[in-house]
């Protein structure tokens, strides 16, 4: 499976979590079978459920958003602010450099 990092997952959690429409993950780098594949991902790991027959964040995965956002430094204004993900650029090595 591919890899996707911390801040997309607290991504796909927070819009389950808040009821949002998945569409705001989609752009050139994400397709609905990458969402899928992160939703797998999350119930494989006991972070989201959809045992009511609807997808909700677990208490794991409401600990996993706090841990992970204090461990990357997101702040409290994450709380309420879904990352434009079109924007993340994942960092190859320490020697790459990007140019938009």
């Amino acid at each position: 499976m591919k890899q996707y990092s911390e801040r997309i997952y607290i991504a796909v959690l927070k819009i389950v979590k808040n009821d949002l429409d998945f569409d705001i993950l989609l752009s050139e780098s994400f397709s609905y079978a990458d969402i899928g594949l992160i939703i797998k991902y999350l119930k494989r790991n006991g972070l989201v459920s959809d045992l009511s027959g609807y997808l909700e964040v677990t208490e794991l995965g409401e600990k996993y958003i706090k841990d992970t956002a204090k461990k990357l430094r997101l702040g409290n204004i994450e709380k309420f602010i879904i990352p434009q993900l079109k924007d993340v650029i994942e960092k190859n090595s320490k020697f790459d450099v990007y140019l938009p």
